[in-house]
């Protein structure tokens, strides 16, 4: 009988630092060493944790670009590209705590400025792995 190791796993609901890409990073950080003293191996973050939800009551509305120029323009500049140096920090995490993390962020696609994502594919693995 072939045997299975237990993986304490960890589902952090904790909300983003809003359109503060820097501060959700942070926060993650912190979180993730948090999960990592307590014994957990797998974290999964919110979807779009970096650097909000955009939430149908208001973004359905903001779609229509009349009067949210602001808000979108700050939710492209705290978006993340993928790879990039904010996931990379989440990267040397799991490396350094040998564990894995998955991360909801809003993707942007810096070479067509103006195209964001709310991307669940992004995710972070210890070395080696």
């Amino acid at each position: 009988m072939v045997a299975f190791p237990t993986v304490r796993v960890a589902a952090i609901q904790a909300t983003p630092v809003i359109l503060d890409a820097e501060g959700c990073i942070a926060k993650a950080v912190r979180l993730l060493h948090e999960a990592a003293d307590a014994g957990v191996r797998l974290a999964v973050l919110p979807e779009c944790f970096v650097p909000l939800y955009p939430s149908n009551a208001w973004a359905s509305h903001a779609a229509g670009f009349s009067g949210w120029d602001e808000l979108w323009e700050r939710l492209w500049e705290n978006s993340v590209d993928v790879p990039g140096p904010l996931l990379d920090r989440l990267a040397a995490v799991c490396r350094e705590r040998s564990m894995f993390c998955a991360v909801g962020v809003n993707e942007r696609e810096s070479e067509r400025p103006g195209t964001l994502y709310n991307s669940g594919r992004s995710a972070c693995a210890r070395a080696g792995a």
